[in-house]
């Protein structure tokens, strides 16, 4: 299986949770992407965006706000004493999400921000579409909605080809209550 990860901001009990990027959860699943996760990251920790050629075109507040803050990618492997992690108690991983978890995910307010970019978004869509999977007896365990965001449902299936195959990835024919994305 591998242990999977949250990046967690230790000052505000927020996190990160790497699915929400439409990435794994295990640390080089998302650590070596080069986008999504890692990306959301950095702007996070941008303490002065917007400024210059190269920064998110973005005044979202969300831009910047764990600058200078206490960061660790948390594993739920880790045990008591680990670097960052409580003396005794339940390991920071396991404290993120979940309910009553006592750290909040501010995932979807990063990825407003990232697709408030138009390449960043179109990245996104595409990386979404090519891991729909057709599901035409309905058995899917995950809808669109609760997996991507305002628009997006439309922009990902206007981006899937006409006329698939039976069982092809990506398809219009896709039922959008039925999308699966990232499952496990």
């Amino acid at each position: 299986m591998g242990q999977y990860y949250v990046v967690v901001n230790l000052t505000k009990k927020q996190y990160l949770y790497p699915h929400r990027f439409n990435e794994g959860v295990k640390l080089l699943e998302f650590g070596a992407s080069g986008g999504g996760t890692m990306t959301g990251l950095a702007i996070l920790l941008a303490n002065s965006n917007n400024r210059g050629g190269g920064d998110l075109r973005s005044d979202n507040p969300i831009i910047g706000s764990w600058a200078g803050d206490r960061i660790v990618i948390a594993g739920d492997y880790a045990k008591a004493g680990d670097p960052a992690e409580p003396k005794k108690g339940v390991n920071l991983y396991s404290r993120c999400g979940g309910e009553g978890g006592e750290f909040t995910d501010v995932s979807d307010l990063v990825i407003e921000a990232l697709l408030e970019d138009k390449w960043l978004r179109k990245d996104f869509v595409e990386s979404v579409r090519s891991q729909a999977k057709y599901d035409p007896e309905g058995t899917g365990s995950t809808g669109l909605s609760k997996v991507l965001w305002p628009g997006l449902r439309e922009e990902v299936l206007a981006s899937a080809p006409e006329e698939p195959a039976a069982g092809e990835v990506g398809s219009k024919s896709l039922r959008p209550d039925i999308l699966i994305v990232n499952k496990g």
